[in-house]
């Protein structure tokens, strides 16, 4: 299963970079050419950075693993970010 938000947010590279490197504690994180890539077990979510948005995807074997990590991604933007406003955080789920 794959779910994809994007997300328009002012300085997206500077959300995306903070909310990689804090996730990166608990989760392996690998930077690449567009954002990065967080792996927690079987599940893995790719943050990538545009010019004025951040497009997060979520790859998980099974609902409640997407459910989780999508959960971790909004919480901690939308902390990271509370000074600029309130995020519109929309998941679309699809079938891989």
């Amino acid at each position: 299963m794959v779910s994809t938000a994007v997300v328009k947010i002012e300085r997206p590279h500077r959300y995306g970079k903070q909310l990689a490197s804090h996730l990166g504690h608990k989760l392996e994180s690998t930077q690449t050419e567009t954002g990065w890539i967080l792996v927690r077990e079987a599940s893995t979510a790719h943050i990538v950075v545009g010019d004025d948005q951040l497009t997060l995807v979520v790859d998980a074997p099974d609902k409640d693993s997407m459910a989780s990590l999508q959960n971790v991604l909004d919480r901690h933007l939308r902390k990271f970010a509370a000074a600029v406003g309130e995020l519109d955080i929309e998941w679309v789920v699809s079938e891989a």
